[in-house]
């Protein structure tokens, strides 16, 4: 079997050959677990996994701590300095100074770039962006993403079914978010992703809630944002529960929102611009009164990061597309009441979606 991670940066480097880019710089986390499969974390220090376009040569500059905490992938060479050691001089010395050289500017720092551009003797002018050509890599999942995606969905909907059996009035939030985190870790994932939203009553009236630590009250909503990370790769979903029978005006809400979900999940499908796909999320809730209340896009990209393209948003021009995966997740959330939102991950295939999230997400299921 063909290393999935040596195929990324083949593909990679054949892309930016024919821009003339003789060497690129990666400097992004999840892009460098991308094409390598390893992970470090330097906080402040340099990472930096360098592809030589010219001679087809890959290597890891790290700090020294890090070096062989992971086995070596296959093609990279690993390349360490101490703190006392000028990074970016390192650095320098693995750049294949032929041509024009690639960064990510989002990424690299103006000041790094500058002292790279100082330290192999080229004006800034021949620093390019290559951000876009590398989103476009990560765009469409492959075989190994999609079995880490699905693990990383199992375990988040194994982990929730337990996780909503501790909810109950009196409860706090944040005993809620400590319980969901150890029912994570006991289920053998990596981590929850970061981000994860626990919001009740009037807390849930905000996309985002309000605050946090509140405690929870008999007969009102409560949404739990969250995911489990499988092999750096997570799942995000969002349930709305309530602890009790439902008020006339939220049971509304969230039938509304329950229909504009359907509404979206039955026009996805290659071919389907994901401007489409929000519309008719967007189409159900307008048409209920409820527009003003829907104050964010209808989903997101997902795989190595939490949120990463494409943006299932408002004016976008990407097609639906084979191996796409993204999120599903419209919501209403009422001012001095409180809000619903559910949230699924699909996965576009040639035929339509598969939906990754397999968790109930009814009415009667919802009440606790």
């Amino acid at each position: 079997m063909q290393d999935v991670f040596s195929e990324r940066r083949r593909r990679l480097v054949e892309e930016l050959s024919f821009q003339g880019i003789s060497c690129a710089i990666i400097t992004n986390v999840s892009d460098i677990i991308f094409f390598t499969g390893i992970s470090y974390q330097p906080m402040e220090r340099l990472l930096a996994l360098v592809l030589d376009v010219v001679w087809n040569r890959a290597v890891l500059v790290i700090p020294a701590f890090e070096k062989g905490k992971q086995e070596n992938v296959q093609g990279v060479e690993e390349l360490d300095y101490m703190d006392s050691q000028d990074s970016i001089a390192l650095l320098a010395t693995t750049i294949n100074n032929v041509g024009r050289i690639g960064i990510q500017k989002f990424n690299l720092s103006l000041l790094r770039a500058e002292q790279l551009a100082a330290q192999t003797r080229k004006p800034l002018s021949l620093f390019r962006d290559i951000s876009q050509e590398i989103s476009k890599l990560r765009l469409h999942k492959d075989a190994y993403e999609i079995a880490n995606l699905r693990k990383a969905c199992q375990i988040t909907c194994d982990v929730l079914e337990q996780w909503k059996n501790y909810v109950k009035p009196g409860i706090n939030e944040r005993e809620l978010r400590l319980h969901l985190d150890h029912l994570t870790e006991q289920h053998g994932a990596n981590e929850s992703c970061p981000g994860i939203l626990i919001a009740s009553g009037i807390h849930s009236s905000s996309a985002h809630g309000l605050g946090y630590g509140r405690d929870v009250k008999a007969n009102e909503p409560i949404f739990i944002d969250c995911g489990a990370r499988w092999n750096y790769y997570y799942c995000d979903i969002t349930r709305t529960f309530f602890t009790g029978k439902p008020t006339a005006l939220m049971e509304n809400v969230y039938q509304v929102v329950q229909e504009a979900q359907a509404a979206a999940l039955e026009i996805a499908k290659p071919g389907r611009m994901l401007k489409e796909i929000d519309e008719a999320a967007r189409r159900v809730i307008v048409k209920a009164g409820f527009g003003a209340y829907f104050t964010h896009r209808t989903g997101h990209g997902l795989g190595l990061d939490v949120h990463e393209l494409p943006s299932v948003a408002p004016g976008s021009t990407v097609i639906a597309e084979e191996g796409m995966v993204f999120t599903i997740e419209p919501g209403i959330y009422l001012p001095e009441v409180g809000g619903v939102r559910i949230e699924d991950d699909v996965l576009v295939t040639a035929e339509g979606i598969e939906v990754l999230t397999q968790f109930p997400k009814d009415l009667a299921s919802m009440i606790l």
